[in-house]
């Protein structure tokens, strides 16, 4: 028996409305079967086309070379043009990505055809310039918008690395220290935006969520700074440039400016559901990153741990309040694990004896019971306010 079957014996729907819904889905699977038998064969013919190109590329002339590779970037541009003029999504959507790849390979062939070999950042920059018109124009796919900005930190990230080669050590120190802090921020900004939630929702919901992960993953990197000992490297920098009082001056401005936009972008309102949960999550990892810089953080890795806990800790409950499973869900088992390194780094020698696995067994029905108690959390969280969906 079919669920449409169970579901019209159940009395939820008509039996009109299955045989609809069966319908439907039976055009929905035969369309995207021939979507992917459609990929396959231009993959397939892709990939021929490429290792021919190969076997036979030292042997081709420049000109061949990069009239071969702009033949395909005009494919790929008539490729978004057809996908445009009959609203066929999947041929605009897939030609664009096919745009922005070429793209860069096409600007890497062509510094090598002219024999320039600069910043990787340079090149970078202007693959976004050239790109990012015809991808934020018509781009509409969550895919596309994540590979856009994944795309666009990268280029960040190496413009970051090149400037930070012409500047002391101190300064540049105070260059990554504040982009860790800013950036995501700007991706918050601009995710939470009503004008770019109106223009492009799928894109401000992606810039949103990639704000959350550059929070998460930053502030969940620096508890790891708590085993380097940052003080001392920081006073080795500053003995032979910046003085360490306008280093840390300097970092307790950054970070205030932080704090303050987190505040300003996150106000809560009506029309954003949300908001509450961008501040919480936005101002707890701004603040665990700026702790190690502010204080000088030393070698004592202990605290990096119970920090990591803490946070997770709280990022789970922020995921209990906003009814995501995915946050719940990552913190419990990052905190598991964390516990679990925890307790070998100090109690290692105790599992080569009877009262280790004993240890090992409580922590295994500690975490069980949290995660039961986390997942009734949720239940009710859901039951009291189904309305709101999960970010």
């Amino acid at each position: 028996m079919t669920k449409h079957n169970r579901w019209v014996e159940a009395g939820l729907i008509s039996a009109e409305q299955g045989e609809a819904i069966a319908r439907f889905e039976r055009a929905r699977v035969r369309a995207a079967f021939v979507r992917a038998l459609f990929g396959l064969a231009i993959l397939v013919i892709g990939t021929g086309v490429l290792v021919l190109v190969m076997a036979r590329w030292d042997s081709l002339s420049d000109l061949a070379k990069l009239g071969g590779h702009a033949l395909l970037n005009l494919g790929a541009i008539g490729i978004v043009w057809r996908g445009l003029q009959g609203d066929r999504v999947w041929l605009r959507e897939g030609g664009l990505g096919l745009t922005l790849g070429l793209n860069l390979s096409f600007l890497v062939l062509l510094a090598s055809v002219l024999g320039r070999e600069g910043a990787p950042a340079v090149l970078l920059g202007v693959w976004m310039l050239l790109s990012s018109p015809a991808v934020l124009g018509w781009g509409r796919s969550p895919w596309l918008a994540a590979a856009w900005t994944l795309s666009c930190l990268v280029t960040v990230a190496a413009l970051l690395f090149e400037w930070a080669d012409a500047l002391p050590d101190p300064a540049a120190f105070l260059l990554f220290f504040s982009a860790s802090l800013l950036v995501p921020l700007v991706l918050l900004g601009v995710g939470t935006a009503t004008a770019i939630q109106k223009w492009r929702p799928i894109w401000s919901m992606t810039w949103r969520r990639a704000s959350w992960w550059l929070f998460l993953v930053g502030a969940s990197s620096a508890t790891a700074v708590w085993y380097v000992g940052l003080g001392d490297s920081l006073r080795e920098m500053t003995s032979a440039g910046m003085a360490t009082a306008q280093l840390w001056m300097s970092t307790v401005a950054v970070t205030a400016l932080a704090m303050g936009l987190a505040f300003a972008l996150t106000r809560p309102s009506d029309r954003r559901p949300h908001a509450r949960a961008d501040q919480a999550i936005s101002l707890l990892s701004l603040g665990v990153m700026a702790v190690p810089a502010l204080l000088f953080a030393g070698d004592v890795g202990l605290v990096g741990a119970l920090l990591f806990i803490a946070f997770w800790g709280a990022i789970g409950w922020i995921g209990v309040g906003e009814g995501s499973d995915l946050l719940t869900g990552l913190a419990v088992w990052l905190i598991a694990a964390r516990v679990l390194v925890l307790t070998l780094e100090y109690l290692g020698g105790m599992f080569a004896t009877g009262l280790g696995l004993v240890v090992g067994g409580v922590l295994i029905l500690a975490l069980l019971r949290i995660t039961a108690a986390l997942q009734a959390r949720l239940r009710q969280v859901r039951s009291g306010d189904a309305a709101v969906p999960p970010p």
